[in-house]
């Protein structure tokens, strides 16, 4: 056989072993280790800390995330 073949080969027995396998990816929603979109530390706090995945709220007198502006 030639060095071709054989690569072939191989990368078709690993395909093979991946798919046979029976792993999954995590599936999205609370429980996979994962703070996801649209979960909290209060709606899942076995995958968020405080704070993440939660928009912080913007400091006194600022709007859309930009400073106030200075009276010149």
């Amino acid at each position: 056989m030639n060095n071709k073949k054989i690569g072939i080969i191989i990368i078709a027995l690993a395909v093979f072993a991946v798919l046979s396998s029976g792993c999954t990816l995590p599936s999205a929603g609370c429980g996979n280790a994962a703070c996801d979109a649209g979960e909290t530390a209060q709606s899942c706090p076995a995958d968020c800390i405080a704070g993440q995945g939660e928009e912080p709220p913007m400091p006194s007198g600022q709007q859309n995330g930009l400073p106030p502006e200075l009276p010149f």
